[in-house]
């Protein structure tokens, strides 16, 4: 069964909430999307510079963080 996993891009001082989340058959497929995500954001040059502490984290729809991936 899908669930919703939602993404949060943050760094220092600074956050970014996916409001709208993915349906995922895991956490790890949810990190198949985030990293897709990441990538994306990348080519379209809309990602904050990935050397300033910036991190995706995936969470649940209570907030709990499942995973975090780092930009750098």
């Amino acid at each position: 069964m899908a669930e919703r996993y939602y993404f949060r891009l943050s760094s220092d001082g600074e956050t970014i909430e996916d409001e709208v989340g993915v349906l995922a058959a895991s956490i790890a497929q949810a990190e198949a999307e985030a990293l897709v995500l990441i990538e994306e954001f990348r080519r379209a040059g809309e990602l904050p510079d990935a050397g300033e502490g910036w991190r995706m984290e995936i969470h649940d729809g209570a907030g709990t963080v499942l995973r975090t991936l780092r930009l750098s």
